[in-house]
């Protein structure tokens, strides 16, 4: 335990870097860093130009994508939350609730890559707490970031989506993606007669043992001269107030080993909007040290038909998704072997396969 919990602490650079020098008070923003206007703060503030902002209301089909319906920022659980509807309001299925992968990512790389749910069904897309586009929290000195506040947000989420758009969310599907898929069953344990299908892409560690062989295996991909760079970044000084500034950079370096050899070239293909990258490496990996970080005791209250699937390349050893598939009752468990963390992109008609599946009703 102790080497695993010390390949966490290596591995883990730009949250040693800023559990060091970043020592005031979490607003939401950086401190050397101009205040963003979807950070900690009011809704919509008056002075933010309506001309950069997302619309809050119904967006022109034919000035977005067709499929979209309704999107922008609203306030849900005291936070500017981004909120996007696509396909049919009118559909008689459950609404299917999308959680990205995180918890620093937004959740735009998904829409793109998953076009072929939206017929026939609403399908809801929303920005984490302190991801993409949704601010932080009320901004104290303890941080309202945490698996806990995300796993409240999302059930805020559905409730809004029933509340202003007459969508039945009495009963709902959910796809996950890694960190999302954590938040996704965690509710759906908690919930377990309200989620009907769900649907675990690469499921995060259920505990820190497989968390910190993640970490470690991430790092181990790395080759002598992007270990170099890596670390260079993460020691700007500039980094040490604002990761943002230095969060793309090292992503752009890291990101590409989580698919497969072959396919690291499509990396740049993946839209990426990312909000703090301090929400990811700061706060929910200290939330994680220090709660009793396993979570398997919840897999079996889970009563919805469940599907995981993962990629073979994926750096979350495979022992995670074994661990899921033998906690939920009745779970089944696909391997793509042509994959890693992205099976959307790097096997998409078999995935989409495989998700249509997951979704089937009788």
């Amino acid at each position: 335990m102790r080497s695993r919990a010390l390949a966490v602490a290596l591995a883990s650079g730009l949250m040693a870097c800023s559990d060091g020098p970043v020592t005031s008070v979490d607003t939401g923003v950086f401190p050397d860093a101009t205040p963003d206007p979807y950070d900690a703060g009011v809704i919509d503030p008056p002075d933010v130009d309506a001309g950069t902002r997302p619309d809050g209301g119904l967006i022109d089909a034919g000035f977005e994508d067709p499929t979209t319906l309704a999107g922008g920022v609203v306030p849900i659980n005291g936070l500017r939350t981004y909120v996007e509807l696509r396909g049919t309001l009118t559909s008689t299925m459950p609404p299917l609730f999308v959680l990205q992968r995180g918890p620093a990512p937004g959740h735009d790389y998904l829409p793109p890559l998953l076009a072929e749910l939206v017929a026939g069904r609403t399908v809801v897309y929303y920005d984490m707490r302190g991801t993409g586009r949704t601010s932080f929290g009320d901004g104290t000195a303890s941080s309202t970031i945490s698996t806990r506040k995300h796993i409240e947000d999302f059930g805020a989420v559905v409730e809004y989506v029933g509340a202003t758009y007459g969508v039945n969310v009495s009963k709902i599907d959910i796809l996950g993606h890694e960190y999302g898929g954590a938040i996704g069953f965690r509710y759906a344990a908690a919930n377990p007669t309200k989620v009907e299908r769900l649907v675990v892409v690469n499921p995060f560690p259920a505990d820190i043992n497989g968390y910190a062989d993640f970490r470690a295996e991430v790092e181990r991909r790395l080759t002598s001269s992007e270990r170099m760079r890596y670390y260079a970044i993460i020691n700007r000084p500039e980094c040490w107030g604002s990761m943002d500034t230095c969060y793309q950079e090292i992503w752009n370096i890291v990101g590409p080993h989580y698919l497969c050899d072959a396919n690291q070239g499509r990396f740049r293909e993946l839209v990426n909007r990312n909000g703090s990258a301090r929400t990811e490496y700061f706060y929910i990996e200290r939330d994680l040290r220090n709660a009793s970080y396993n979570w398997r005791s919840f897999l079996p209250s889970i009563q919805a038909r469940t599907t995981i699937i993962t990629g073979a390349c994926d750096p979350i050893p495979t022992s995670v998704a074994d661990s899921y598939a033998a906690g939920i009752p009745g779970a089944v468990r696909y391997d793509l072997s042509g994959s890693g963390q992205y099976p959307m992109l790097e096997e998409h008609a078999a995935f989409i396969d495989l998700v249509k599946h997951g979704f089937r009703r009788p």
